[in-house]
């Protein structure tokens, strides 16, 4: 028992020191900053959009969505390791204390982010009619264990190794998990969620009863700590290298005709290659993709010109920050060495393919600020951006490469 808590301790601390490692570079002064700016333009409109809510609003259907999401949310996290199916296999039926800690460690976590939801969405509920304070700490007491219930469930069905199961439980779990939100902020009688509740509990009894006896489910759960900690590796590497961040590449024919406008010619090899990397491998153009629509909602809801052009620099700013590993993602493959290429073009071809991106994405922007508000807007909103971010690229990014050599 006391190996097992303490190989249990060793694994959290080892995971715990891998997460302040690279989590200092992420929580750096540049996000710092973004980040308040957010927040603080963020309370200001949800203060302004509370004021204007009219009397009879109900705003339960949009609070029981979102906080259903997060009680269906995540998984157990037990620190397995591929090694584990070789060492830990024959001790399974000894790891219940591992197992244990694991889940009460997941639940501390949970409750956190729990808590900050409700917290974030209660303005909102106590806005609604007659509702008092009394009632969001009835409320999250309810939500808290609701969420203690889909944890253990979640781990319960995280022994079947049918994939099928695993999203049916997802799926109606995230139902009863609604209905039980809205009931409860909606304020209907207590009979409606006590009964949902009960649904959900026997639900869990019934999981726990027929997997108590099976085996785990070794690869899926090593997979989930893969994902999760690849997950936590990729968000690091967009401000710092982290070595051996696999990804697994996406071939996306359909967008074989973006990179059909670049000639063929020896100088333009890492145009090439940069490009194809970009379009189909590290998660590069899914990023793009995802700032540039949470801009644009943004700017859609920001009424004055100047907090509109600063939102699109600070967007593409988090673009720019996150897509420097771009330089360094073949880092690692020798081959890429043999090219006949010089140090200096391979640099170039960088840059401009960096600032092209930017400055497509600052027009992007650009052009829905002015369809949103006003095309002077949009006008000073680009030029602002390619004077920015040219001089982001050809000094700033520029000595950061030549530092990194």
């Amino acid at each position: 028992m006391n190996d097992i808590n303490a190989l249990w301790r060793q694994r959290f601390k080892e995971n715990a020191k891998e997460i302040r490692r690279y989590g200092r570079y992420i929580l750096n002064d540049h996000l710092k900053y973004i980040l308040i700016f957010f927040i603080l333009i963020g309370a200001y409109y949800y203060q302004q959009f509370l004021e204007g809510l009219p009397e009879n609003f109900n705003g339960a259907p949009f609070i029981a969505i979102v906080v259903a999401f997060f009680l269906t949310r995540g998984t157990v996290y037990t620190f397995f390791k591929h090694g584990d199916l070789v060492f830990l296999l024959p001790m399974e039926k000894r790891l219940s204390s591992y197992i244990r800690n694991s889940f009460w460690l997941t639940y501390m976590i949970q409750f956190y982010v729990l808590l900050i939801v409700v917290g974030v969405l209660a303005p909102l509920y106590l806005a609604m009619g007659n509702n008092t304070f009394k009632n969001v700490l009835f409320i999250l007491l309810i939500l808290t264990i609701v969420k203690g219930l889909n944890l253990f469930m979640t781990w319960a069905i995280s022994r079947y190794p049918e994939k099928g199961i695993h999203v049916y439980s997802v799926v109606f779990r995230y139902i009863l998990n609604a209905l039980i939100s809205y009931f409860l902020f909606v304020d209907a009688h207590p009979l409606f969620w006590i009964a949902t509740f009960f649904i959900l509990l026997i639900l869990t009894a019934y999981f726990y009863n027929d997997t108590k006896k099976r085996p785990f489910y070794w690869e899926g759960l090593i997979s989930l700590e893969e994902k999760r900690m690849m997950l936590f590796y990729r968000l690091a590497n967009s401000f710092t290298d982290i070595p051996n961040v696999g990804d697994e590449p996406k071939r996306r024919r359909y967008l074989d005709v973006l990179v059909q406008f670049i000639p063929y010619k020896q100088n333009e090899t890492y145009h090439h290659l940069y490009a194809r990397t970009f379009l189909r491998a590290g998660g590069y153009l899914g990023l793009v993709i995802r700032l540039t629509f949470v801009g644009a909602f943004c700017l859609y809801f920001l009424p004055f010109t100047l907090g509109n052009i600063v939102t699109v620099l600070l967007f593409v700013y988090m673009t720019a920050i996150q897509l420097m590993p771009l330089w360094k993602h073949h880092h690692y493959k020798i081959w890429i060495n043999l090219y006949p290429i010089s140090e200096k073009v391979k640099e170039a071809t960088f840059l401009r393919f960096f600032f092209i991106i930017l400055a497509g994405q600052a027009f992007a922007l650009s052009v829905l600020l002015g369809v949103f508000h006003t095309p002077l807007a949009g006008i000073l909103a680009f030029i602002s951006s390619l004077i920015v971010f040219y001089l982001f690229t050809y000094q700033y990014v520029r000595a950061k490469m030549r530092k990194k050599r």
